[in-house]
């Protein structure tokens, strides 16, 4: 984890431009999808596979959660964190973030203060089947160790306060 002042990152979102707000205080958007998730009364297949894989995915940030709080209790937590995006070879690092996210989404370029960890996405994998795998996952993503070679896998996630500085609609927008 880092303490960080005034730092320029990008982040995929929809912050308004030229204000200031407050990260870490609530739960973002990523996790309260499951406090409104979910199926009342009989579901066909589809439904079925939506809800297993939202459930699979739910237990594997819980067991983030529970690593964070009982062995890196300072860290920023995913749930209440905004992920960050280096300014550091941008156009490949949106463009795999963006196969990820929301199209309705902007690129907006932030002013951070507060706190960072920088940990390897690769960790987060889906994994089917055996959730103890998730607990070993966490260390290592907690930890900071990266089995990835590419830059892209790296997963900045913040909480503090961030200033809009400008808001882009795609990548070709940003001058830099």
């Amino acid at each position: 984890m880092e303490h960080i002042q005034d730092k320029i990152f990008y982040h995929i979102g929809n912050f308004d431009c030229g204000k200031t707000y407050t990260i870490g205080c609530q739960l973002n958007p990523f996790f309260d999808y499951f406090n409104h998730f979910g199926y009342e009364g009989a579901i066909d297949w589809d439904e079925t596979k939506k809800l297993l894989s939202a459930y699979q995915l739910y237990a594997r940030e819980r067991i983030f959660e529970d690593v964070r709080t009982e062995m890196f209790p300072n860290f920023p937590s995913r749930m209440s964190c905004i992920w960050l995006i280096p300014s550091d070879n941008l156009s490949n690092r949106i463009a795999f973030w963006n196969t990820n996210i929301s199209h309705n989404s902007k690129i907006c370029k932030l002013s951070c203060t507060g706190r960072i960890h920088i940990a390897d996405e690769s960790f987060l994998a889906s994994r089917f089947g055996y959730l103890p795998t998730y607990r070993t996952d966490a260390i290592q993503y907690w930890s900071g160790k990266f089995q990835s070679n590419s830059f892209v896998h790296q997963e900045v996630i913040f909480t503090g306060t961030i200033y809009v500085i400008e808001k882009y609609a795609t990548l070709n927008d940003i001058v830099q």
